[in-house]
């Protein structure tokens, strides 16, 4: 896997983690995605190392460790891998 750049758009973190721009949006507005950094009124950069750390402080070996705070709208894990 190769390291992506220090800032990500929107559409290159979706692409990254598989999943929609909509779902990246949705998790902006609960505060369950990763930090983000908005540039003006629409455009929304996300630093690589905020991404991994968010990636790390999502990271489970049991279903037994999840609660309804780490779901999603529909019911499903928010985390990632």
């Amino acid at each position: 896997m190769t390291t992506p750049k220090e800032l990500l758009s929107t559409a290159e973190l979706s692409a990254y983690l598989g999943v929609s721009n909509t779902t990246l949006e949705r998790w902006r507005n609960k505060g369950t995605g990763p930090k983000y950094v908005k540039m003006g009124r629409r455009k929304v950069l996300y630093f690589w190392t905020s991404v991994q750390e968010w990636m790390a402080a999502n990271e489970h070996q049991s279903t037994k460790e999840l609660t309804n705070d780490h779901q999603t709208d529909n019911g499903s894990d928010a985390s990632v891998g």
